[in-house]
C-alpha cells in the first residue's frame, strides 16, 4: 500500500524534536540505519520525557516490518512512559489505533481515528498534520482519490510552518509535493481502460472519466519537475519509481529492472508492507502496458508469507493473477482468482460504505463510539477485547464467552472489568455500539421504508424488530422512523 512509504516520513516529521536524527536518516534513504538508530536509543533509555517518544518510533517500524504484536505491545509501553496530560495519552491512543488498523485495513476505524484526532480541541499542530495526512492514505485507501488530492491541497494551503516549529519547511514541501504526484499517478494508472473490470478502485473513480491528454500531461510535467528539483534522497527515489510505473504502462519494458531494483532496495529497508506494494504496483503497470508475463514475473519475487494474507488484505494480488491467469489462457485459474478478488473486494466496499467520504473540517466528534477514547481505560489485554468487540458488531451470534475466550479470561472476570472500568458489562457495550451504528445510517441517509430500516439493523446484528424498537427509543428517545424524520 503506497501508505506504508509515507508513514514513517511522516511520523519522525511530527515527532519529538529529539528524535529528528531519525527524519535526517529517512530522508537520505537509510531506513535500516533509522531503524537500527531507534532500537540503540530504546535500548538504553530511562525515564524521562522524550522515552515514551522513541519507543513510539520503534512501533512504528515494527509495524511496517508486519511485527504487529510486538508494535502492538512497544505502542502500549509507549503510553505507559507519558508524563503528560489525559488529552495527550488519549489523542496519543488515536493516532496509534489509527495507523494500526490502516495497515490492517480496518479502514473505517483508521478513518474515524484521524478524524477524531483533528477534531480534539487540544490537539497540538504537528498532531493535527498528522491526522490529516493519515487521513488522505486512508482516503487513498478507500479508493477516493478525489478526496485525497482536495484534502491534501486544503491542507498544503493551510500549512503555517510557524505553528509546526519547522526548522526545515522544504522538508514539508518535498513530502506534500512527492505525495500530490504520487496521488495522480495511482489515479492514472488504475484508470487505465484494461482495468475496467477492477471494481474496488472503479468505485472510486466515478467523479474521473480518466486519463485523457489534459490530465496526463499534468502527471508527467510534475512528475519531470519533482525529480529535477528534488535533492538526492528519498523523495526523489520515489518520484524515479513513479516515472518507470508510468513509462512501463506506456510500454517501454526496459525499465522493469530499475523498478525492480527499487524494490529489492524496499526489501532491504525492513519495510515488509512497503516491498509489497511495490512489486503490486510493477504488475499493475505491466498489465496496462500489455505484458502480463512481466506482471506474473514481478508478482513471484512476493514472499510467499505475503500470499498468505488473508484474502481482504490481497485485493490487488488477486486482481492482477486473475488478469494474468487470464491473458495466458488459463482461465480456471482466472476465473478462481477473479471469484475470491470480487468476494474481497464487496466485503471491503460494504465495510466501508458507513464512512462519510465529506466534511471532514466540519464534522462534529461521535460520542463514546469508537474503541480509542476507551482504550487509555482499559488494561492491555482487556483492550484486545474491546478491539474484538467493536470489529464483530455486525455478528448477531457475537458472545460474551466469544469475547473473553480470545483474550484468555473467564465471561465472569471480563464483565468485572468493563463494569469497573467502563460503567456497562460487554453484553450492554455491544448493544449501545450495534444502536450507535444504526442511529449513524439513519441520520446519513433519506427517506427509507420499515422493511430498509430493519435492513440496516440486521447488518449490525440487531435481528428483532421488536428489540430494535424498544431498545432503539430507550436509548435516542426517538423511534429509527423519527431519526429520518428529524435529519
Amino acid at each position: 500500500m503506497l501508505s506504508a512509504f509515507y508513514f514513517p516520513l511522516i511520523s519522525s516529521l511530527t515527532s519529538h524534536p529529539s528524535t529528528r536524527t531519525v527524519w535526517r536518516l529517512l530522508s537520505d534513504a537509510e531506513h535500516m540505519s533509522a531503524a537500527s538508530f531507534v532500537d540503540r536509543q530504546v535500548d538504553c533509555l530511562e525515564e524521562e520525557i522524550s522515552s515514551a517518544h522513541w519507543i513510539k518510533l520503534q512501533a512504528d517500524f515494527q509495524l511496517l516490518a508486519g511485527l504487529e504484536m510486538e508494535a502492538e505491545k512497544s505502542y502500549r509501553r509507549s503510553q505507559k512512559m507519558m508524563f503528560e496530560s489525559k488529552d495527550a495519552i488519549l489523542q496519543m491512543s488515536l493516532r496509534n489505533t489509527g495507523w494500526q488498523a490502516l495497515f490492517q485495513r480496518r479502514l473505517n476505524v483508521a478513518m474515524d481515528c484521524f478524524r477524531r484526532l483533528f477534531d480534539e480541541p487540544t490537539v497540538s499542530p504537528l498532531r493535527r498534520a498528522e491526522a490529516s495526512l493519515g487521513t488522505v492514505c486512508t482516503l487513498f485507501e478507500l479508493a477516493h482519490f478525489n478526496e485525497a488530492i482536495n484534502l491534501l491541497e486544503e491542507f498544503e494551503a493551510a500549512l503555517d510552518f510557524s505553528e509546526l516549529e519547522a526548522d526545515e519547511p522544504d522538508d514539508w514541501r518535498n513530502l506534500l509535493q512527492t505525495l500530490a504526484v504520487d496521488l495522480m499517478v495511482q489515479r492514472e494508472l488504475r484508470s487505465a481502460s484494461s482495468f475496467s473490470d477492477h471494481v474496488y478502485w472503479r468505485s472510486g473513480l466515478s467523479a474521473w472519466r480518466g486519463p485523457i491528454a489534459s490530465e496526463v500531461a499534468p502527471v508527467a510535467g510534475r512528475l519531470q519537475t519533482a525529480v529535477s528539483s528534488l535533492s538526492p534522497g528519498i523523495f526523489r527515489k520515489r518520484c524515479a519509481f513513479l516515472t518507470g510505473l508510468v513509462s512501463l504502462a506506456d510500454g517501454q519494458r526496459n525499465v522493469v529492472q530499475n523498478l525492480l531494483t527499487h524494490s529489492k532496495w524496499a526489501s532491504g529497508s525492513g519495510s515488509m508492507l512497503y516491498e509489497r506494494a511495490t512489486y503490486h504496483e510493477i504488475a499493475l503497470a505491466s498489465l496496462a502496458g500489455g505484458a502480463p508475463q512481466l506482471a506474473e514475473a514481478a508478482l513471484g519475487q512476493l514472499p510467499a508469507t505475503f500470499r498468505a494474507a488473508p484474502d481482504t488484505c490481497q485485493i490487488e494480488y488477486l486482481y492482477c493473477m486473475a488478469k494474468i491467469y487470464e491473458s495466458t489462457g488459463r482461465s480456471d485459474n482466472s476465473l478462481q482468482c477473479y471469484r475470491r478478488y470480487a468476494l474481497s473486494a464487496m466485503h471491503c466496499l460494504r465495510d466501508m460504505s458507513r464512512i462519510s467520504k465529506l466534511a471532514y473540517r466540519n464534522r462534529k466528534c461521535k460520542p463514546s463510539g469508537t474503541l480509542d477514547d476507551v482504550a487509555a481505560r482499559l488494561p492491555a489485554k482487556y483492550r484486545r477485547a474491546y478491539r474484538y468487540l467493536i470489529h464483530h458488531l455486525g455478528r448477531s451470534d457475537l458472545s460474551v464467552h466469544e469475547i473473553a475466550r480470545e483474550i484468555g479470561v473467564t465471561a465472569r472476570a471480563l464483565q468485572i472489568v468493563f463494569k469497573s472500568r467502563l460503567g456497562a458489562t460487554p453484553t450492554e457495550i455491544i448493544r449501545q455500539q450495534r444502536l450507535t451504528r444504526i442511529n449513524e445510517e439513519l441520520r446519513e441517509s433519506d427517506a427509507l421504508p420499515e422493511r430498509k430500516i430493519l435492513d440496516v439493523a440486521q447488518k449490525w446484528g440487531v435481528e428483532k424488530r421488536s428489540t430494535l424498537s424498544v431498545g432503539y427509543r430507550r436509548q435516542f428517545n426517538e423511534t429509527p422512523s423519527e431519526t429520518i424524520e428529524n435529519h
